[in-house]
């Protein structure tokens, strides 16, 4: 089963998600820094989603902090900001 790392510090977004995903397998977190530590109890992810304006982490600086041991991890960024 393909494993995905959701995170979005908007609540509805992730249960629409979740709702969305129902034949994966899913880690939720609520901002960068809670991503960061389910990530390394989990392993390598299959897909990270995640917000890119969040509390601790951007989305960015997530990216390229789990990018740094799985350079080739695949990423779909999303946002409510223009």
């Amino acid at each position: 089963m393909k494993r995905i790392l959701l995170v979005d510090d908007d609540s509805s977004v992730l249960e629409i998600l979740a709702r969305a995903l129902p034949d994966y397998e899913l880690a939720v977190a609520r901002d960068g820094g809670e991503a960061w530590v389910v990530a390394g109890r989990m392993g390598q992810p299959d897909l990270l989603i995640t917000d890119y304006m969040m509390p601790t982490l951007f989305g960015d600086e997530l990216i390229g902090r789990l990018r740094r041991p799985w350079p080739d991890l695949k990423v779909l960024v999303l946002t409510g900001h223009g």
